[in-house]
């Protein structure tokens, strides 16, 4: 249990950050050109990496088997539906929609996993959902009656993340092996995102090339995020360790106020940073008691 805990953080930190890094990727080319540069240039990474980190002892053709079907749809799909929400919804909308992945990940939990959060575990998430969609919506942010649809996408997105996260529970309990897990997903996200990018344009190439930098960013702090909250999953329940990792936007507003500057304090960001640690305070309580 003990150990899940730095991982959950590192994965919301690394998350935190890759959101920030992915919004200044966005200000030369779309979001969905950046993700087919991200998700590639992670796997490279990880395939680089290889050698030292990749152990294939115990491996389980189960286990294998589901790791690329998750990879299938996440990170890939997930990428695409929260950038095109971004785009549609705003930043603000869409990322406080996104907190929802705490309580579609412990419906299916407890549904297909059997897990029993008790009391405060369920208070905690609560909170957590509750401050960090306070973080996210910005002062003024709405949604047009005639575009309520859009809801859907950064919906649809937790959802999706909910499932592969339960999934991967499940698989790791297969093949108790981060590394693999995320090398073989994002393998196949990779080759998904790449058979399906965009054209690129000639007068388009210099803007990809000031997006770079920042999207290779994004990638590696997103497919750390995936790995060290893989390695948490491994290591406790569903119910304890996504409750932790969707304080990602926490982190996010901590590097646009100090690297940014493009936040400012209010007391919607007290409440929402307040209830936000006190949500994590009382599952890690209530888990440790």
């Amino acid at each position: 249990m003990s150990a899940a805990i730095p991982f959950a953080i590192a994965g919301a930190a690394l998350s935190g950050f890759g959101i920030v890094a992915a919004r200044m990727g966005v200000r030369y080319i779309s979001p969905r050109a950046g993700a087919a540069m991200s998700v590639p240039i992670a796997t490279a990474t990880f395939w680089l990496l290889a050698p030292i980190f990749l152990h294939t002892a115990g491996g389980d053709v189960r286990a294998i088997g589901l790791f690329a079907a998750i990879g299938a749809f996440f990170p890939a799909a997930v990428t695409i539906l929260s950038f095109e929400s971004a785009r549609r919804l705003g930043s603000s909308v869409a990322s406080a929609l996104s907190t929802t992945t705490a309580l579609f990940s412990a419906a299916l939990a407890v549904a297909f996993l059997g897990e029993r959060p008790g009391t405060g575990v369920i208070a905690g998430t609560l909170a957590i959902v509750g401050g960090v969609a306070c973080i996210s919506w910005h002062d003024g942010a709405s949604v047009e009656i005639r575009r309520a649809w859009h809801l859907l996408l950064p919906l649809s997105a937790a959802a999706i993340r909910a499932v592969a996260q339960t999934s991967m529970k499940h698989a790791l309990a297969l093949w108790a092996n981060p590394y693999a897990a995320t090398l073989i997903g994002y393998s196949g996200s990779a080759t998904l995102l790449v058979a399906t990018r965009p054209a690129v344009p000639a007068d388009a190439r210099s803007s990809r090339r000031q997006a770079l930098p920042w999207f290779a960013m994004a990638g590696l702090c997103n497919g750390g995020s995936v790995l060290t909250s893989y390695a948490a999953l491994g290591g406790s329940d569903v119910t304890f360790v996504v409750p932790i990792l969707t304080t990602a936007p926490l982190f996010a507003l901590g590097a646009s106020l100090f690297w940014l500057r493009d936040e400012r304090a209010s007391v919607r960001l007290f409440i929402g940073v307040g209830l936000t640690v006190l949500g994590a305070v009382v599952i890690l309580v209530a888990r440790s008691s």
